[in-house]
């Protein structure tokens, strides 16, 4: 498919430029759709649920971000116990 942009109304483009901007977001959304559908399928092959799998990397996420601040806290000083806040002092 071969488009001569160049003998084209601003209008067109610009209508051309919705179409395609309408066109990629239904394929993403195809796309997305699909990819979902295969890591479902993934899951069910080790006799998981996706969301018992999605389940474990929330944990995994949350468990890393406490190791990260606690890492960043003991780097640049040492955590205040009193401060519910997480500030901390050198």
């Amino acid at each position: 498919m071969s488009i001569d942009l160049s003998k084209m109304s601003k209008d067109e483009l610009v209508a051309l430029q919705k179409d395609v901007a309408a066109a990629i977001k239904d394929f993403d959304k195809r796309k997305k759709k699909e990819a979902l559908i295969a890591a479902q399928k993934a899951a069910q092959e080790f006799g998981f649920s996706l969301e018992e799998c999605w389940a474990v990397v929330k944990k995994v996420r949350k468990l890393r971000h406490a190791i990260v601040t606690q890492a960043i806290l003991t780097k640049h000083g040492r955590a205040v116990a009193a401060n519910p806040f997480g500030l901390w002092t050198r």
